[in-house]
């Protein structure tokens, strides 16, 4: 195997005389298959890396096998920062504050981090579980999933946060692709990663803004002290998209979604899955409240409480409860110039609608959305996974 080489589309290892690649078929391109300084290297002579699984802004994610005193001890995920923004103090910083993160927890629902270190360069880099599996990103841009398996879902990511807030780690950047669905026997199997934004006891990142914006609560956007309530939030959004397959508010791109997140209040469950239950709406409307004292207390109350409404969806839905629903909506990102999927209605306007802006929160929403166009904090060089990670690791590529 030429060292080196590879597939742009699947990532995969190729030979410089392959005319397509012989796992996805892509042609080779006219100036030659592309050439990579990872593949086929030894890091700290026990790491051999055999594949690409994502690259993005910040870093690269890699499989490897590892292999020491010539004992195989099987394959694991190498995840590092780029070369060039390794002399970041900051992003260093962010870096081994992920590995620290994941490292203190126990839960079979977050990620192993199995080892820390830098390779022969001075790089950092981190030795994490492979798994396969897909970010249940992939599975929403297919659609809403059967209300029973998404609360299923929930209650795992909960569980996972659960441990996490106890030994006082905070993620602050749930979402769909940092949750990981392994195939189990009966139902998916999650696994919480990437924790490179994670609030440790002893950080001093708390106000920092590194997150993405559809699951930030205002207290994030607005970078004031944050609690498990901002993890409370944003597990609330993935739900709701889970159930819908909708976002909970409609806009046209992120930095209007960022506004309007800061004092619109979310659409009513009902507009979009009359079907279920009333009881489940008002909890995933207590998760997104704009105020944390209105969210739930902490997330062991809404893993219990996610129990509770699968029991209560299998038996008032039946077959039902297991099944995605029909697709009634617009899929995500069909929107019309309004904001709002054609065809359909505009949300509801409640009483309980929040105030009109004051003109303290028209400086905050200019400045958060200066801040975004300004892609300050890094917000939009999160990494975006390559066309190989969506059934690989348990790592993102954010780094």
């Amino acid at each position: 195997m030429n060292r080196g080489l590879f597939c742009p589309e699947c990532l995969r290892p190729v030979e410089a005389e392959w005319a397509s690649c012989s796992k996805c078929r892509h042609a080779r391109p006219s100036a030659g298959w592309p050439a990579d300084e990872y593949l086929g290297r030894r890091i700290n002579d026990k790491y051999h890396v055999t594949r690409k699984l994502g690259m993005g802004g910040f870093g690269v994610v890699l499989k490897a096998r590892h292999v020491q005193d010539g004992n195989d001890l099987g394959d694991v995920v190498l995840k590092f920062l780029h070369p060039h923004l390794a002399g970041s103090q900051q992003l260093r910083k962010r870096f081994i504050n992920e590995a620290k993160a994941a490292r203190t927890l126990r839960s079979p629902h977050v990620v192993k981090v199995f080892d820390f270190a830098f390779d022969e360069r001075g790089l950092p880099f981190m030795v994490m579980e492979y798994l396969q599996g897909a970010p249940l990103s992939e599975q929403l841009r297919r659609g809403a999933l059967a209300p029973v398996r998404a609360l299923r879902i929930g209650i795992q990511v909960a569980s996972a946060l659960g441990e996490c807030h106890l030994s006082g780690v905070i993620h602050r950047d749930l979402k769909p692709s940092n949750i990981l669905l392994l195939p189990g026997k009966q139902e998916d199997f999650v696994k919480l990663i990437d924790f490179g934004v994670a609030r440790l006891p002893d950080a001093s990142l708390t106000q920092s803004m590194l997150a993405t914006p559809k699951y930030m609560p205002p207290e994030q956007i607005q970078q004031q002290e944050l609690d498990g309530g901002v993890d409370i939030f944003a597990l609330g959004v993935v739900l709701f998209e889970a159930l819908t397959g909708e976002e909970p508010i409609r806009a046209s791109g992120p930095v209007e979604y960022l506004q309007r997140n800061l004092t619109e209040r979310p659409l009513l469950l009902r507009e979009l899955a009359p079907h279920l239950p009333r009881s489940l709406e008002e909890l995933l409307d207590a998760m997104m409240a704009k105020e944390r004292a209105a969210r739930p207390s902490s997330i062991e109350v809404v893993e219990e409480r996610l129990r509770g409404l699968v029991a209560e969806l299998e038996q008032s839905l039946g077959p039902a409860a297991l099944s995605p629903p029909a697709t009634t909506t617009a899929p995500l990102g069909a929107l019309d110039s309004t904001g709002t999927p054609p065809g359909s209605l505009a949300p509801v306007v409640t009483a309980s609608s929040p105030p009109r802006r004051s003109s303290r929160g028209r400086v905050l929403i200019f400045a958060a959305s200066a801040a975004l166009l300004a892609g300050a904090g890094a917000l939009f060089m999160l990494a975006q996974p390559g066309p190989g990670v969506a059934t690989a690791p348990g790592a993102s590529v954010d780094a």
